[in-house]
């Protein structure tokens, strides 16, 4: 066979073009793509957040009503904060690091001011006679969530 003859049985024969048909939808597909368009047009509602406060009534941070947060966490030592009544007296970072998370040890240094609420974990602490936002504190603690 020559190469003329080649080329010649090559193009004798047919080639067939692939056409992209789209097959038809199942009700499933349908009903996915009506939930998603819904989904997507649907507003998104924002929920406004409180930030975490100490001094108050300690109750979810999120709740627009109840300022405060009952689930608070250190990002330094990534232990959960513990309230106590009173201030915190002659402590230091090993006091904190010995005796946390024994709320009976730990109370051993609270002075008995009524108004006055104590935080630790166990690397660091802080006394509030008045809510205080966490920002304006040298602490790490953040809502640990709910």
């Amino acid at each position: 066979m020559e190469i003329d003859d080649l080329i010649n049985e090559i193009e004798s024969i047919k080639t067939h073009t692939v056409v992209n048909e789209k097959k038809p939808r199942t009700g499933t597909e349908i009903d996915l793509d009506a939930l998603l368009d819904e989904i997507n047009s649907a507003p998104i509602k924002e929920t406004p957040v409180q930030k975490p406060e100490l001094g108050n009534k300690r109750k979810k941070c999120f709740s627009s009503s109840l300022p405060g947060c009952s689930s608070l966490k250190c990002l330094k030592c990534d232990f959960k904060i513990v309230e106590l009544d009173g201030e915190f007296k002659g402590v230091d970072y090993l006091f904190f690091r010995n005796n946390y998370p024994n709320t009976a040890l730990l109370s051993s240094k609270i002075a008995g001011r009524k108004d006055s609420k104590s935080y630790c974990c166990q690397c660091s602490w802080a006394s509030v006679q008045k809510p205080t936002p966490i920002k304006e504190l040298d602490v790490k603690w953040v809502c640990g969530g709910h």
